[in-house]
């Protein structure tokens, strides 16, 4: 029995078959829970089993690639269950609406994320073709932040006068001031000083 994320071989040894995806490093990861099986013929490896979706309530981390007017769009890279378990899959969007980023109420979403941004969010719904998220809660937001003019990390400079339960953010180069909705977790929170 193999598990969503799991390494069942590497692309020289085999093909990917169904119930299965290649990483960056050529591992072959199973993207189904169930049975390997091998078909020495073919040099194909499968899973045998069915598709465990993410479901509302599901924690995910992922990747601001486009920030609209009133919608952030995102590349789900892992998923962690209410089972705690932490799973990846074959690529995934998710949609965060502005009223869904922050607690605060936003004119813009660039006041919260930007894209680039790692960020952990929670499934609210499902949408055909993309998974409604969102950050409001305080232990959600942005993970790892970088600055918009020069890449670098943002450090967390202190809290937002007029959006509370967002953080003023300097850059750690070009000293930059950009402003994030920050998860409990973020990565450089602190540094500055």
């Amino acid at each position: 029995m193999v598990f969503i994320g799991d390494i069942i071989a590497k692309e020289e040894e085999y093909l990917a078959g169904k119930g299965t995806v290649v990483d960056e490093e050529g591992n072959i990861i199973a993207s189904v829970i169930g049975k390997v099986k091998k078909d020495p013929q073919k040099k194909e490896i499968s899973v045998l089993g069915k598709l465990v979706l993410p479901q509302v309530g599901d924690s995910v981390i992922g990747l601001v690639t486009d920030v609209k007017e009133k919608v952030v769009l995102v590349d789900i890279q892992e998923v962690k269950g209410q089972d705690d378990k932490k799973r990846t899959l074959p690529k995934t969007s998710g949609v965060i609406f502005i009223a869904n980023l922050s607690q605060s109420y936003l004119e813009n979403p660039r006041q919260a994320v930007k894209i680039g941004d790692l960020i952990k969010a929670q499934i609210i719904d499902e949408d055909p073709g993309a998974y409604l998220l969102t950050m409001k809660d305080g232990a959600l937001g942005v993970l790892l932040g970088l600055c918009s003019k020069c890449r670098e990390k943002l450090l967390e400079k202190g809290k937002d006068v007029k959006l509370k339960d967002c953080s003023v953010m300097i850059c750690s180069k070009c000293k930059g001031i950009e402003t994030r909705k920050l998860a409990k977790d973020y990565i450089y929170k602190g540094e500055h000083k």
